[in-house]
């Protein structure tokens, strides 16, 4: 599948799963897949969405360059995680980004990094599994090119 197309299933897969789970609002920011690349781009993008959505928690990829084990992480995952992070700054900070026309937000109070090889915590997930199956199992054409 061309990226386009793929970018274009992707989105469309993000917004189903996501709906499984309760999630209303779902953005996508046209950063090519396989090419993130960390720089005031992205940290603009992701401030932006910061200060549209106001959250007190922010949800993130693993910032480091490896999973829990010996497994290298993506490039894709480690630029954005660490842009994530740092976009929690950036948001709250009236100097960046005022072209935005959007007001500094500094209520994040958290910031989780799903995947991190340095995790401190975790949730009990057991009675809300199914309906996780359920939304990842949305992601057919990812899943099916993953292969077996």
């Amino acid at each position: 599948m061309n990226p386009g197309t793929c970018a274009k299933v992707r989105e469309a897969e993000q917004h189903d799963s996501a709906a499984i789970v309760g999630v209303t609002s779902v953005e996508s920011l046209d950063h090519p897949d396989g090419l993130i690349e960390y720089g005031p781009r992205l940290r603009r993008d992701l401030a932006a969405a910061i200060r549209r959505h106001r959250p007190h928690l922010v949800v993130t990829f693993n910032h480091h360059d490896t999973w829990p084990g010996p497994r290298w992480n993506t490039p894709d995952h480690r630029n954005t995680g660490r842009a994530a992070l740092d976009a929690i700054g950036d948001a709250g900070n009236h100097h960046l980004f005022t072209d935005l026309g959007l007001a500094p937000w500094n209520g994040v109070r958290y910031a989780a990094v799903a995947g991190s090889p340095h995790a401190t915590h975790a949730v009990d997930v057991t009675d809300t599994l199914d309906i996780a199956v359920a939304s990842l199992e949305t992601h057919r054409a990812y899943l099916d090119g993953l292969g077996p």
